[in-house]
């Protein structure tokens, strides 16, 4: 069992999710999720472009982790330039382990619209 609640495969761009869990889906999570992504890009938009860059907000080290006060964790990781892994689990779950090695790859190719990535 990974302790993931909800896991979302999103498109950054239009917010749509491509993939999810087999667990339903609720509108608060997927909101929750949303509004992740655009804190992300705007903080990243204020704080985190380089010098060097060409204005791209989201890029391959993109990576957030936002923890609420209600005991939920909030996790988002770029898998490819427009598609971004988000992920809802407990607080308990995410200190007792890290995301296991080499999960990125299991992800890293979107798969058919119905799927989910594998736990």
């Amino acid at each position: 069992n990974s302790g993931i609640e909800k896991a979302f495969l999103f498109d950054v761009v239009s917010k749509i999710y491509i993939a999810t869990d087999s667990s339903p889906v609720d509108m608060q999570s997927y909101e929750l999720c949303c509004d992740m992504i655009d804190v992300v890009i705007d903080v990243s938009c204020i704080y985190g472009l380089k010098d060097d860059s060409n204005g791209n907000a989201y890029d391959k080290e993109s990576l957030a982790i936002i923890k609420l006060n209600n005991t939920t964790v909030l996790y988002l990781k770029e898998v490819t330039k427009f598609l971004a892994l988000v992920c809802i689990l407990r607080e308990e779950s995410f200190e007792r382990k890290a995301p296991p090695r080499g999960w990125e790859r299991h992800c890293s190719a979107a798969p058919p619209v119905g799927t989910a990535c594998p736990d």
